[in-house]
């Protein structure tokens, strides 16, 4: 009885190591859709999200392959991946076995309207997808 429980868990820790290396294999790969996609799906949810901002441009697009964190130009953190672990067959195995789906981080900025002398965006797209999976948007003088 042992050497079956054992053998089972050998066999689920093989599975999931190899789950774990195709995983970061494809992610490896590169992309699936362009930066441009990216940038454009980005300048689209910002129409979206904020019709009356008019003049909003790509300001830098960087692909971030596992993006436990992801930080703009200037250095400052704008997304931690926070889970905590992931589910395999009722087994919930350590974060590091299912890393953050790559992502383009795209960062925008705006003109000066109305109130708000500056406007700044930042869009994570899914890279395989072109979900947007998070967004900020934020307006300062």
């Amino acid at each position: 009885m042992r050497r079956v429980v054992l053998g089972v868990l050998a066999a689920f820790l093989l599975l999931a190591i190899g789950a774990w290396a195709v995983r970061l294999v494809v992610t490896a790969a590169g992309p699936a859709i362009p930066e441009g996609v990216a940038a454009n799906l980005a300048l689209q949810r910002v129409a979206q999200e904020h019709p009356e901002l008019k003049g909003f441009a790509v300001v830098r697009t960087h692909y971030e392959p596992v993006p436990w964190t992801v930080r703009d130009s200037r250095g400052t953190m704008q997304y931690s991946e926070s889970k905590s672990g992931c589910p395999v067959l009722m087994v919930q195995l350590p974060s590091w076995f299912c890393p953050p789906a790559a992502v383009w981080a795209v960062e925008l900025t705006a003109p000066p309207q109305g109130q708000w002398v500056h406007y700044e965006g930042f869009v994570l797209v899914n890279a395989k997808t072109g979900r947007i999976g998070s967004e900020s948007f934020s307006g300062s003088n």
